[in-house]
């Protein structure tokens, strides 16, 4: 009789262990969801250097190329596809996000690692903030670092740029 219940103790244990999920992992839109504040940028480099109007050439875009109201912008992101831009504290009165802004992102149909979003200092030829075509390089909840590449067309700075940027949690 105890062989009877040890035997059906273990086959217990074994259904309990077998049957039981083990860790779920979120989708890209739940990873960019995650921050409960949005994402900050934290670094953005270009390759080849952004060649300014003034003649120097960047790489570092937080030191030179963008301007101290683009550094606090914020982005947050839904599950359904809802991208808003947010200005952060500092705001110029004439120039960039004045205000919260909703677009929409979405992931590429065949290739779930790039997708098309708004990058908050990547404008059109209309200074209104574009879509473009990003590469995600890592994607978790402490972490979102993307690439994209921009063509720009103003003389003197006429060239094709990659910008690889990250962003983290805002606090």
């Amino acid at each position: 009789m105890k062989k009877a219940f040890l035997a059906l103790a273990v086959a217990a244990l074994a259904v309990f262990f077998t049957a039981c999920p083990g860790p779920v992992e979120k989708t890209k839109a739940e990873l960019l969801a995650s921050p409960k504040h949005g994402w900050v940028l934290s670094a953005a480099e270009s390759s080849p250097a952004y060649h300014m109007a003034s003649g120097e050439y960047v790489t570092n875009l937080m030191n030179g190329y963008l301007y101290d109201y683009e550094l606090d912008d914020i982005m947050t992101f839904t599950v359904e596809g809802v991208q808003t831009l947010d200005p952060g504290a500092n705001i110029d009165p004439e120039y960039g996000l004045q205000e919260a802004t909703a677009f929409l992102y979405s992931f590429d149909a065949v290739d779930d690692n790039w997708m098309y979003m708004q990058v908050p200092f990547i404008l059109d030829a209309n200074d209104q903030i574009k879509q473009v075509y990003c590469h995600i390089l890592n994607l978790t909840e402490e972490e979102f670092k993307f690439n994209c590449t921009i063509d720009d067309v103003a003389a003197p700075t006429k060239d094709q740029y990659t910008f690889t940027l990250t962003y983290v949690p805002a606090k």
